[in-house]
């Protein structure tokens, strides 16, 4: 895949290539707005197919508000199939699971599907965010590795990940370990937003 650098739509992070995976560490509803709303808003003005999975902090009513205000064509980029809005239990719905345990191959190959029908559509390629800790505890020992097996294999696909996680719920060594597996991570210090970048 050809390296192209696009606008991530998010103030702290320039430029960005596809197969970029993006780790924002949130406390609120506000906090996930105001990263995800111009972060979806520029991959609606290039082409892509956009994903929003909710869950709990933002309701799917909520986001669309505040989408409407940053890009008030997106009821119709709703209809056209250019933006998806789903929940979180119905995406779970969605993903394979066997066993009662998440498992990296059947998320990636859900992936790989959505990512797939994008290419199909004409679309350039698929931008994503969702938060994951809603899982239950004891699935954070797979998340951790589906995330890990994630940004070795969204690396070669065209794909733009941004993955929420709610800063309460997570214990300091999870946090190391979760920023490892992104290119960039986003978390607030004294009320405002840092960057993190990994270096390889």
């Amino acid at each position: 895949m050809k390296e192209r650098f696009m606008d991530s739509g998010i103030e702290q992070i320039e430029k960005i290539p596809f197969g970029t995976h993006i780790c924002l560490f949130f406390n609120d509803k506000k906090d996930i707005t105001d990263v995800v709303v111009p972060f979806m808003v520029e991959g609606l003005k290039n082409h892509q197919l956009c994903m929003w999975v909710v869950y709990e902090t933002v309701t799917k009513k909520e986001a669309l508000a505040a989408l409407r205000v940053a890009m008030p064509d997106i009821d119709t980029r709703l209809e056209m199939g250019q933006f998806i809005l789903v929940k979180g239990e119905e995406w779970v719905a969605k993903l394979a699971v066997e066993g009662g345990s998440l498992t990296p191959d059947s998320i990636m190959a859900t992936w790989k599907d959505i990512i797939r029908k994008a290419r199909e559509a004409g679309f350039e390629g698929l931008r994503a965010t969702g938060s994951l800790t809603w899982l239950p505890r004891q699935f954070w020992d797979d998340l951790t590795q589906c995330e890990d097996e994630a940004d070795k294999e969204l690396k070669q696909e065209p794909v733009i990940a941004l993955c929420q996680y709610h800063l309460p719920k997570v214990k300091p060594a999870e946090l190391i370990k979760i920023s490892r597996s992104h290119d960039y991570t986003l978390i607030k210090n004294d009320d405002k937003w840092e960057c993190i970048a990994r270096t390889h």
